[in-house]
């Protein structure tokens, strides 16, 4: 540390990114309340301003693939995880995402790939270490493409093979090298090919061969060098037959043993070497019965453990030595579970339970009881009227008793002066004018009149004034332009002029300014990028710029950085996946990396955890069952203010450097205190901050407070030891200074660790360290004696 003479004598932080770049100058004596200065964030941008930061940090927290059946499943023993891909989630909503199971969790790997399908063939490559998928179908369209995933990504393969088709079947044969695939499905033919794929190329195998068919299931063999082939459908009749394939010739093995069936999980477990079939669709519907084939003969081992399904795939994992199921189907529900077998029995692993894929639902947050809640919304099993609480990650379904039916495109918020949630209107078998409220516990249907029926209207809670207010939406007569508002007693028409009618927009309320924030929407083919404000007694527009023109995105209120988030939406022609934030004066683009592109999804503020919150939606083909948490991003510190000794009457100083985005503002404080520039403080809003002259009374401990567009960051704490006075060089404090000091000041030069007394007694170039400079002066002083 070097001495100063003056209180001008030192250097400042003047620096794009807030870093290194020092310049002299003045101290820049900002005395503004903290408050003024965050107020300035408003000002700082004009009405239409749309710079760019990166303040969100996204994290897709979905526990697990949602529920869904004809996914393909394949264990990866070069990376010792089970991948999973695709699947059926219901109605029209495939998905096209990549899984990968290991320690006992999912984790999404890959959202880009094959395109989104169900009923593929899959099998591991344990020479190439990749995984093979070929064929399977999106409603009538069947595919004929062949892919490799190398444990990071997907690649397409160039090559012709055999014809577009699904429901088929594939197996690596370890012994010839070589994916074995049979069978399938292309909307009007059977097949009964048998095909290989070496890596490079496709090749078409003759021979005797089992009867054409479909939904059969295999497996590889490793003990005994085969493919186990088992089941299937000729489309009128299911089979029951045993095929093994040798690389050369298909042999049939039996004709008895499970009750003819098709879509059945089939695996291998090479520590038991048996063959273990489950499930399946057989004559009497779905079945759960469990079987282990040895090579000679079928045995059953279980009836129970699972409920009936179908459309299932098992891979066998080895550090688990435990057979794995996903999910499935019965008679039109879809399962997201995963189970384990153990040789004898079956046993839920690693529950998950979230919501289904859907879209057109209605979220917020309750923070009375610090939960989201879920209600509804157009799901892959159709309409419901499900429940959900969302807490900090877990989803729990609440079974509740009369609540309210079926719907979708309705609007909920929450009344935090009542600790309820206000639910109305929406999409039931017509139009609903409903009011309902939640407890926690149970929903209550008001019987109050209001609004017309209507749904895709907008809701949000004005904490200032203790009201819900409702927007817009589409009624029976076409969309509508109204404000109404619900003091938990009775609904007030407050408004017929302001936004044009529209549906589809978003609100928020701000509680820094006390109002709510109104954007987009549409009106027939016609979108909007208007943002509109309402101060509890007239609209205002606020800016035209911004965002692109969208519907079916959503605004929340982030407290923490008091600002108004938007994410997603539809502009007519394409979903989008951009991020916007509004300071109350204009928007600024979030270019941090998102989650997909959506529209119809929903998105809250947890207040307790202060993170976003966003849920379902769909994208330009698939119903979305994902879970993402946005995470703000406040100014990172790359260099922390460092501790420091010195004595009355010198200086002392303390540098912060951060990765913060404009306009940045600091507050120095010592022990918790904010400080303002004074007689001996300068730089008290600078990243430089300096304290001279000292006296005892400024010793303690010093931190900054940072705050960006993006949020507030405190540094470390840097402890300032003030020493009484100059070394005298009695380090034994005897008031004598004599050879006795010389033994200690060189045990003190030696040691490995300093106290800060020590320190003050022998650092005699002021240094705040002991080295070898502090020498000469020691000797000065003791000769001077």
């Amino acid at each position: 540390m070097r001495r100063h003479d003056q209180v001008n004598d030192f250097k400042f932080i003047r620096c794009t990114r807030y870093g290194a770049t020092r310049t002299h100058g003045r101290p820049w004596r900002w005395t503004l309340p903290f408050a003024v200065l965050a107020g300035l964030f408003f000002i700082y941008s004009s009405s239409d301003a749309t710079f760019a930061q990166d303040c969100l940090e996204w994290a897709n927290e979905t526990r697990g693939p949602s529920i869904r059946h004809g996914y393909g499943l394949a264990y990866d023993a070069s990376r010792n995880v089970t991948l999973l891909f695709g699947g059926h989630a219901g109605a029209a909503f495939f998905c096209g995402d990549t899984w990968k199971f290991s320690g006992g969790q999912w984790q999404c790997v890959a959202t880009i790939g094959p395109s989104a399908r169900e009923h593929v063939a899959m099998s591991y490559d344990m020479v190439r270490g990749k995984t093979f998928l070929f064929g399977g179908n999106r409603s009538s369209s069947f595919f004929s493409d062949t892919w490799e995933w190398d444990g990071s990504a997907w690649t397409q393969i160039n090559v012709n093979g055999p014809t577009a088709r699904a429901y088929v079947s594939s197996a690596y044969d370890v012994a010839r090298g070589v994916h074995v695939v049979f069978g399938g499905y292309n909307g009007s033919t059977v097949f009964g090919e048998t095909w290989t794929w070496n890596g490079t190329s496709w090749t078409l195998k003759n021979g005797a061969a089992p009867s054409p068919r479909f939904g059969q299931r295999m497996t590889y063999d490793a003990d005994r060098q085969v493919i186990v082939l088992f089941g299937g459908s000729t489309g009128q009749t299911h089979l029951g037959d045993t095929w093994e394939w040798n690389g050369a010739v298909w042999t049939l093995r039996g004709t008895t043993g499970p009750e003819p069936r098709m879509f059945q999980g089939l695996t291998y477990d090479p520590m038991r070497q048996r063959t273990v079939l489950f499930g399946g669709l057989d004559d009497e519907g779905p079945a759960n019965d469990t079987w282990e084939w040895n090579g000679n003969a079928w045995t059953i081992r279980a009836t129970a453990g699972i409920s009936p399904r179908y459309a299932v795939q098992l891979s066998y994992c080895p550090s688990l030595e435990r057979t794995l199921l996903f999910g499935g189907l019965s008679e039109g529900n879809n399962y997201g579970e995963t189970y384990e077998w153990s040789g004898s029995e079956w046993s839920q692993y690693a529950p998950v339970s979230a919501p289904s894929p859907r879209f057109n639902s209605a979220m917020v947050f309750d923070s009375a009881r610090n939960k989201g809640l879920l209600f509804g919304g157009d799901a892959d099993t159709g309409n419901n009227n499900e429940t959900w609480e969302y807490d900090n990650g877990v989803w729990s379904n609440r079974q509740t008793i009369d609540p309210p039916s079926w719907r979708s495109g309705h609007a909920i918020t929450f009344d935090s002066a009542r600790s309820v949630v206000v639910l109305f209107g929406g999409r039931t078998s017509g139009l609903s004018s409903q009011t309902w409220e939640w407890n926690g516990n149970t929903w209550t249907l008001r019987p109050v009149s209001g609004p017309s029926a209507r749904k895709y209207h907008s809701m949000t809670y004005d904490r200032s004034r203790s009201v819900s207010v409702l927007f817009g939406g589409e009624t029976s007569s076409g969309d509508n332009g109204e404000t109404w508002e619900w003091n938990g007693t009775a609904w007030s028409l407050r408004s017929t002029t302001g936004p044009s009618a529209r549906e589809k927009a978003s609100m928020a309320f701000d509680e820094w300014r006390n109002v709510s924030v109104l954007f987009g929407g549409r009106s027939g083919s016609m979108y909007s990028g208007e943002t509109w404000e309402w101060d509890g007694a007239a609209w205002q527009l606020r800016s035209t710029g911004g965002p692109a023109a969208r519907t079916g995105h959503t605004l929340a209120y982030d407290s923490q950085r008091k600002k108004v988030v938007l994410y997603g939406g539809n502009t007519g022609s394409a979903n989008l996946g951009d991020a916007w934030i509004w300071n109350g004066t204009g928007w600024s683009q979030d270019e941090s990396p998102m989650p997909s592109a959506r529209s119809g999804h929903v998105m809250m503020y947890d207040s307790l955890n202060q993170k976003l919150v966003v849920f379902d939606g769909n994208d330009d083909a698939n119903m979305l069952g994902d879970t993402w948490i946005g995470d703000s991003r406040p100014p990172v510190i790359t260099q922390q203010p460092a501790s420091a000794m010195t004595w009355v009457g010198h200086a002392a100083e303390f540098v912060v450097a951060m990765d913060a985005q404009p306009p940045m503002f600091v507050r120095w404080r010592r022990d918790g205190a904010y400080l303002e520039n004074g007689v001996s403080i300068s730089g008290a809003t600078d990243l430089h901050l300096v304290v001279f002259p000292l006296d005892e009374t400024l010793a303690g401990v010093y931190d900054a407070v940072v705050t960006d567009e993006c949020g507030t960051t405190v540094t470390a704490g840097a402890t300032l030891v003030m020493c009484p006075g100059a070394p005298s060089g009695d380090v034994n404090g005897d008031s004598w200074v004599n050879g006795d000091d010389i033994a200690l000041f060189i045990g003190v030069l030696l040691s490995p660790s300093v106290t800060n007394a020590e320190r003050c007694l022998c650092d005699f170039d002021f240094s705040g360290g002991i080295s070898v400079d502090d020498l000469p002066g020691f000797v000065a002083t003791v000769l001077a004696q």
